[in-house]
């Protein structure tokens, strides 16, 4: 039974203990979405950091520095995958946020995932299943349904775990 509900919160996770202070070795810091974005558009001297389309258009326009940028980050991604199924049995992954419309990065991810596990750890792929590794369903918007889920529960008193 879960007792604090606060599981689930993969930026948390330390995978590099050498740089445990400030989340520089925790995945919320050095593998966000965010900080891959704003590593892309650096490259171009884009003024606006955050923007992502911009990013996966100087992605998509075959730049060899951001391709490697994006193979790195599939690469990040793909390893934490592995590692959450290491101890969860997962059949599933859902990628989330903004960048999950991007079909490119589905790809981009299940392809790391693949030669990951079937090229440099053939024993890993001969012994583990594959999780499906998908967009999420809501993309961007999920948290914005769950924060509304929230406080519908709230406002009809269903929330047993409600901050009172």
């Amino acid at each position: 039974m879960a007792i604090y509900y606060q599981a689930g919160e993969l930026s948390f996770m330390i995978h590099d203990y050498q740089h445990a202070e400030n989340m520089a070795g925790n995945v919320g810091g050095s593998d966000s979405a965010v900080a891959f974005v704003k590593q892309v558009n650096a490259l171009d001297n884009y003024d606006d950091k955050t923007d992502g389309l911009y990013a996966f258009n100087i992605i998509n326009s075959g730049n060899l520095k951001a391709l490697k940028l994006f193979h790195d980050y599939c690469w990040k991604i793909a390893v934490l995958i592995l590692n959450i199924q290491s101890v969860v049995d997962v059949n599933k992954v859902a990628m989330g946020g903004g960048i999950s419309a991007q079909p490119k990065l589905i790809n981009g991810i299940n392809q790391a995932y693949d030669e990951l596990t079937k090229r440099k750890n053939p024993m890993i792929g001969a012994t583990l299943v594959k999780p499906k590794i998908v967009k999420a369903h809501f993309q961007n918007g999920a948290n914005l349904f769950g924060a509304l889920d929230n406080l519908l529960l709230q406002i009809n008193h269903e929330n047993k775990y409600a901050l009172n």
